[in-house]
C-alpha cells in the first residue's frame, strides 16, 4: 500500500489517481479535496516488474506526478562465510519481492547446475521458497534466484570436512548390534 498526499488542488475537487497511466482503486474510494485544495488516500500498487512507475493525481483543472520506484529484492535466511560455513542438510528459505508476478521461481546452484527448489510468485512478484542443502563438495558456492528475467545470487560456503561424530554419553540409550552403533538423543 501507499500513501498519497497531493496539495494545490481545485478547492473539493474530485481526484482521480493513475499507476503508470491505469486508474487505480483508492481508499477512500472517492477522492475529494478540501476546501484547501488538499487530499490525502492510499492505493495498492498493481503488479509491475523493478523500475520506475509515474503516480498521476489530478482533478479537472490540476494534476501532478510523482516517480515511484519498484525495487527487486531477495534475502536469504541465514549467511555463511568461510569462518562460518554452512552444512550438507541445512534448511535454508529464500524471500523475494519484485519478480515477475504468478510467475515459476526456481533456486538452483552454480557449481553444481541442479534445481534445488522452486515455488510461484503471487501477483505482486513475491514468493518464499525452503529448501535443504543437498550432497556438495566443501567449499563456496553460489545459489541462484531466478524468475527467467530476474536474478539474485548468494555466496554460500559449506564446510570442507564433516564435523566428528562424538561417542554417546554414558547411559544415554547407546545400543550396539552387528552393523553398528545407534544413539538415542534427549533420553530423560
Amino acid at each position: 500500500m501507499v500513501k498519497l498526499n497531493g496539495a494545490g488542488f481545485s478547492a473539493g475537487g474530485f481526484i482521480t489517481v493513475k499507476f503508470n497511466g491505469v486508474a487505480v482503486l483508492t481508499n477512500p474510494l472517492i477522492v475529494q479535496s478540501s476546501s484547501r485544495g488538499s487530499f490525502s488516500a492510499v492505493f495498492e500498487v498493481p503488479p509491475c516488474l523493478p523500475g520506475s512507475y509515474d503516480v498521476e493525481a489530478g482533478d479537472v483543472a490540476y494534476s501532478a506526478i510523482a516517480k515511484f520506484d519498484s525495487a527487486l529484492a531477495a534475502t536469504i535466511s541465514q549467511s555463511t562465510s568461510a569462518t562460518t560455513p554452512g552444512h550438507i542438510g541445512m534448511e535454508l528459505s529464500i524471500s523475494g519481492v519484485g519478480f515477475k508476478p504468478n510467475a515459476k521461481v526456481i533456486v538452483t546452484r552454480a557449481t553444481i547446475q541442479e534445481e534445488l527448489a522452486s515455488a510461484e510468485t503471487d501477483a505482486n512478484g513475491i514468493f518464499l521458497v525452503d529448501f535443504v542443502i543437498p550432497p556438495s563438495p566443501g567449499g563456496e558456492h553460489t545459489i541462484i534466484v531466478t524468475d527467467g528475467v530476474n536474478t539474485r545470487e548468494f555466496d554460500f560456503f559449506i564446510e570442507r570436512e564433516a564435523p566428528p561424530i562424538l561417542p554417546p554419553a554414558a547411559g544415554h540409550g547407546q545400543e550396539t548390534g552387528a552393523a553398528g552403533i545407534i544413539r538415542l538423543e534427549g533420553c530423560v
